[in-house]
């Protein structure tokens, strides 16, 4: 789901609030975010965050597990971030002030990573 684009200081959290995400998604598709959505597992059936392991200790074999599922479903996605990120568009900075031509230019070139 590609939501408007915001600042990268603006909170992974506020901007889920904000946006108003989860409802807009099926119940039955599965949410998989990273810890910086701690706390809106609460909010969403679906949602999948990633096990932390305590300040002194350490996962048990099942966490362990679930956990390794996770993060092998979710690096796919930081792979179709880094082939978005190899059109300059997306990671440096762009200082166009038109109305809604980021979202835009992040569409055209999420569209063009699917082309190839």
């Amino acid at each position: 789901m590609l939501t408007p684009t915001t600042h990268g200081s603006a909170h992974d959290n506020k901007d889920f609030d904000d946006h108003i995400i989860a409802p807009n998604i099926p119940d039955h598709l599965p949410i998989e975010m990273d810890q910086g959505y701690d706390g809106v597992q609460n909010e969403h059936a679906s949602i999948i965050l990633p096990y932390l392991k305590t300040k002194n200790g350490q996962l048990t074999e099942k966490p362990k597990k679930q956990h390794g599922k996770i993060a092998s479903s979710r690096i796919r996605g930081e792979h179709i971030i880094g082939l978005c990120q190899r059109y300059c568009y997306v990671s440096n900075t762009y200082r166009n002030r038109g109305e809604n031509f980021e979202d835009a230019c992040m569409l055209t070139c999420c569209r063009l990573t699917n082309f190839y």
